[in-house]
């Protein structure tokens, strides 16, 4: 069924304004739930050291419940873990595509897209104030570079950051009204935002203002996932050595 529709992501036109393809299902695009934990697993080694937008202890209960029941999913969950799917296979070469799952790279990952494409248009993303949802398609973007123009990308981007703007996850006083978990994770994905932005326009030679101290949200803190936990009510102590926010929190 992937390659029905892998033609579909070269439209730089289609990547997000599209209309809904009628005859897909979207529990038929989930991969087996052995592959979901396989694919989670490569994100949290390959992928989740580096931008730190998820957080492991709640996000990973949250994964192997949905698993057990594909055609119940909460369309913003399901959303992400397409975006993670693409991100993982996103990491992978060739050959270690061919060695897991025994098929080409190219076609696996755009069938996820796809997924991911399904999912999002599902959540009604340019008018969801989501997080999750938001973290969906900054993945998704992302899992898209190689294989799109940049000039696309980075239109596709600047309609990323406008939500993340109209949900003032780039502003501080509206961070704080949230739970010391949910604040950081807007904090880590707002700063993602932002520096793929800016990496974007300078791959289209294009002057970017979302540097620009505009805007007020702190640089996410120096602490692991394990530290952050959904009933805290004050923020824990950064680490004085490096924690897993390396990346996250080096800017």
């Amino acid at each position: 069924m992937f390659s029905l529709y892998a033609h579909e992501l070269h439209r730089s036109e289609d990547l997000l304004f599209c209309s809904r393809s009628a005859d897909v299902s979207l529990s038929t695009l989930h991969p087996p739930q052995a592959q979901i934990f396989k694919l989670w697993q490569l994100y949290l080694e390959n992928v989740d050291p580096l931008l730190k937008l998820t957080h492991t202890p709640t996000l990973q209960a949250r994964i192997i419940d949905a698993a057990s029941d594909i055609s119940n999913i909460d369309p913003n969950l399901e959303a992400l873990m397409f975006s993670i799917y693409c991100m993982a296979i996103f990491s992978l070469d060739q050959e270690q595509c061919q060695a897991m799952f025994g098929r080409r790279r190219s076609e696996i990952i755009r069938g996820y897209q796809v997924g991911a494409r399904e999912a999002l248009v599902n959540c009604e993303f340019l008018k969801s104030s989501d997080r999750e949802c938001l973290t969906a398609l900054h993945l998704y973007l992302i899992s898209l570079k190689p294989d799109t123009d940049p000039r696309s990308l980075s239109s596709m981007l600047g309609a990323a950051v406008r939500i993340a703007q109209r949900m003032g996850i780039d502003t501080e006083s509206t961070n704080a009204r949230h739970s010391v978990l949910e604040a950081e994770l807007r904090r880590r994905l707002w700063w993602s935002l932002t520096l793929y932005d800016n990496r974007m326009a300078e791959m289209t030679e294009c002057k970017t203002t979302s540097l620009l101290p505009t805007w007020d949200c702190k640089p996410p803190l120096n602490v692991n996932d394990f530290s952050l936990r959904a009933e805290m009510s004050t923020q824990p102590a950064e680490f004085g050595v490096l924690s897993e926010a390396l990346f996250a929190g080096e800017f």
